[in-house]
């Protein structure tokens, strides 16, 4: 393998956001916990590439959407000691302007 090629992975690498360069002693390339937005870009590439519609998202949400409210209905009822297992959840929808964050 070239030096050319494996700074070009390497410059790569870092665009993603799984990693990044660190100069000095003890540096190098450290890999890093990849944030939201590398994984919402990813799926929005896929999605793209897919072909799928805003529709086909609408309808996917309108299908799913009831029963995930009815699972945190339920883990909301539930005693405190049983809470553990539920992630925190925002109870109130995102305004309409969050939503629209971060869409390119």
């Amino acid at each position: 393998m070239s030096r050319a090629l494996l700074r070009e992975a390497v410059r790569l690498v870092g665009h993603h956001q799984d990693a990044r360069t660190r100069r000095g002693p003890g540096g190098g390339l450290i890999v890093t916990e990849p944030g939201p937005r590398v994984g919402i870009g990813t799926v929005a590439l896929f999605l793209e590439y897919r072909g799928v519609t805003a529709d086909d998202l609408r309808m996917v949400r309108n299908a799913v959407e009831p029963g995930i409210a009815e699972r945190l209905a339920k883990a909301v009822a539930l005693p405190r000691r049983h809470h553990r297992a539920v992630p925190q959840a925002r109870l109130r929808p995102r305004p309409a302007a969050a939503r629209g964050r971060g869409r390119r």
